[in-house]
């Protein structure tokens, strides 16, 4: 009876000192709130969803291959700050910040044109009138400048007309898109903290987090090895390396010269007399003009004809654009909200 007496008493003393009765803080680790956090749970162990400690905040939980919520600092060398007890762990450090401006290339140039035209055939006639052609008359095709002195019969053609010329090639010889590159330097220093035990948030996509202190990227970060694109819910992005070693790929796009610029070709044949492209002319016909006539057949048949050809052209350049870049042999990306 006296056992039971006591027990009682010992039973009321302790309800009494508890205060609200089943109700009290705890510091949960893995299992349910941030540790430290002021997360209510009852001594049931049933968990409050709100994510209530000072500064902490209900964050996007990273998505494999990303890890996190972590902090990040990323600055002057002198300046690296510790990681915090809420932080505890050095999970990266490494340089920062790298700078290498994409390549300088010199203008791209384009040489004289080589304007190629096709020579169009002379026809003859028996009337004044270039509408009777001469079907005796032949003329030995022309080849440019490389057969500057054709043969010819046409002993009873009276007039002669030819085609305007057409444009075959317009081609130039490119220069110049060298390339010169600055050296790629690193800034400052990259420090990832991690280590923290996040809770729970009402949102099962979501972690309760303990804020980023002073001398850290105001926002926490989520952190993945080689260069990676950002996720959306942290799209700030944050290059570290290991070391200050990388690959660079920077030059410029090879000089070019484009066939389609503008380009003109003219042709005089003037038709003589006697073999060779000598003796009497007996006219001067422009390649696409009127019909031109010349001595009459008989006494003064055409023997022989040449050809001046006029050409003018350009080439617009292409190419000679910054391409390629610089990255780190050995990346890790760090996202920050």
């Amino acid at each position: 009876m006296r056992a039971r007496r006591w027990l009682g008493a010992a039973l009321a003393a302790l309800l009494m000192g508890c205060g609200f009765g089943d109700l009290r803080f705890d510091r949960m680790g893995s299992g349910g709130g941030a540790a430290g956090s002021g997360t209510m749970a009852s001594s049931s162990g049933a968990m409050d969803p709100v994510c209530t400690g000072p500064g902490f905040a209900c964050v996007p939980r990273p998505v494999d291959p990303w890890q996190g919520p972590v902090l990040l600092y990323d600055g002057d060398p002198a300046l690296v700050p510790a990681c915090p007890s809420a932080y505890p762990s050095t999970v990266y450090q490494g340089v920062s910040g790298l700078a290498a401006p994409p390549a300088q290339c010199a203008a791209c140039t384009c040489g004289p044109a080589n304007t190629i035209c096709a020579l169009p055939p002379v026809m003859a006639f028996t009337d004044v009138a270039c509408m009777a052609p001469d079907p005796n008359a032949y003329f030995k095709p022309l080849k440019n400048n490389n057969n500057p002195c054709g043969d010819v019969q046409a002993d009873q053609s009276v007039t002669f007309k030819a085609a305007p010329p057409t444009v075959t090639a317009s081609t130039c010889a490119p220069a110049g898109g060298a390339a010169q590159k600055s050296l790629p330097t690193w800034k400052g220093v990259g420090l990832v903290c991690g280590g923290a035990q996040p809770g729970r948030c009402t949102v099962a996509t979501s972690v309760c987090a303990a804020p980023a202190p002073a001398g850290f990227v105001g926002s926490l970060c989520v952190w993945s090895a080689g260069d990676a694109s950002c996720p959306a819910d942290y799209p700030q992005k944050h290059t570290l390396a290991k070391d200050s070693s990388v690959t660079d790929t920077r030059a410029c796009s090879a000089c070019g010269c484009a066939t389609d610029g503008p380009a003109t070709c003219s042709v005089k044949y003037t038709l003589y007399r006697n073999l060779g492209c000598s003796g009497v002319v007996i006219a001067d016909l422009i390649a696409g003009g009127a019909c031109q006539q010349g001595q009459q057949g008989g006494n003064y048949p055409v023997q022989s004809y040449d050809a001046q050809i006029v050409t003018s052209g350009s080439c617009p350049p292409t190419g000679g654009a910054p391409v390629g870049a610089v990255v780190p042999v050995t990346a890790t990306t760090v996202c920050c909200q």
